[in-house]
């Protein structure tokens, strides 16, 4: 019996935790739809360039898991250079990273 009791205090919280936690993490609403209204309450002289496009692309779906990637172009580092996802082996899987190594 004691043993028992010893397993449930010992373990029953973090069980508790890792099912409760991620509840109480979610928003109710989404973040990106939070800034948009933000900015479109904002004088058109204060507002991003390009806020329009900004704000198409915003609004877009996510991909779900499993869907394709998106389509997209960068420029690189070196300024004229630009790289674009499609050109690279359609039929391999891909990881972008993107960070700061400053």
């Amino acid at each position: 019996m004691t043993t028992q009791r010893g397993f449930m205090f010992k373990y029953l919280p973090w069980i508790f935790l890792s099912w409760i936690a991620p509840m109480g993490c979610q928003s109710a609403t989404d973040p990106a739809q939070e800034m948009i209204a933000r900015v479109d309450q904002m004088p058109p002289d204060k507002r991003p360039p390009d806020w329009e496009r900004t704000k198409s692309l915003m609004q877009r779906p996510a991909p779900k898991v499993g869907d394709p990637a998106p389509d997209f172009t960068l420029k690189t580092t070196k300024g004229g250079e630009s790289i674009t996802l499609s050109r690279f082996h359609p039929d391999r899987p891909r990881v972008l990273i993107f960070a700061s190594f400053t």
